[in-house]
């Protein structure tokens, strides 16, 4: 489990060498989590452009070019 200063690293890694970049491809191993995963997640998040990388506690925002987030938990 990573903590707070780990997630910082991650996020400004993440955030110059994926800043600006197409998502390409989206692969969902599992979609049984807390919440499931609409079908049409994967939809949603290709093709569309990162814009942003925040960090909130251990949550990672990434915001794309359509408003649009995608948030990710570390932990």
């Amino acid at each position: 489990m990573p903590e707070l200063p780990e997630v910082e690293i991650v996020r400004q890694s993440l955030l110059k060498n994926i800043k600006g970049k197409k998502i390409n491809k989206v692969l969902v191993r599992n979609r049984n989590l807390r919440f499931k995963l609409e079908t049409s997640f994967e939809k949603k998040l290709k093709n569309k452009f990162i814009s942003n990388i925040k960090r909130f506690s251990k949550y990672l925002i990434i915001e794309l070019e359509n408003k649009s987030f995608c948030i990710v938990h570390l932990g």
